[in-house]
């Protein structure tokens, strides 16, 4: 082994035997500044950065308007869903939403039938409120 793989390894075990501290450490100077303005010191410093968006602000991101990632439908109650579409642009077979998600509970009749319950267990759960 080296001289420069043994210190390595040395500077390896060190850094994992105090990882609660230097996590700790890491934190402190992260939750110094909020993400736009790490973002910001990031290009200045001309590292290739991104913020990590929230739903909110995904919704609302032009470049997901632009690729029309969000369509909307709606729901049986008359509810306005937002769904998202398949990312990837195929242009021979391009992804759609065709089905509005299920209401809550509308397939477990058809998914405990198909795992093995009975018409009478099925019922069973309903009555106790496990369904």
């Amino acid at each position: 082994m080296l001289l420069a793989d043994l210190g390595a390894e040395v500077i390896k075990l060190e850094r994992h035997g105090r990882r609660r501290e230097i996590v700790d450490a890491l934190q402190k100077i992260f939750n110094s500044k909020d993400r736009d303005t790490w973002v910001e010191l990031l290009k200045q410093a001309d590292v290739p950065v991104a913020p990590v968006q929230t739903l909110a602000e995904v919704i609302v991101d032009p470049h997901v308007a632009k690729r029309e990632l969000i369509v909307e439908m709606e729901a049986p109650s008359g509810e306005c869903l937002k769904q998202i579409v398949f990312p990837v642009g195929l242009s021979q077979t391009p992804g759609t939403v065709r089905t509005r998600p299920p209401e809550l509970g509308q397939h477990n009749r058809d998914i405990l039938k198909s795992l093995g319950y009975s018409e009478n267990e099925i019922a069973d759960f309903k009555k106790d409120g496990i369904l």
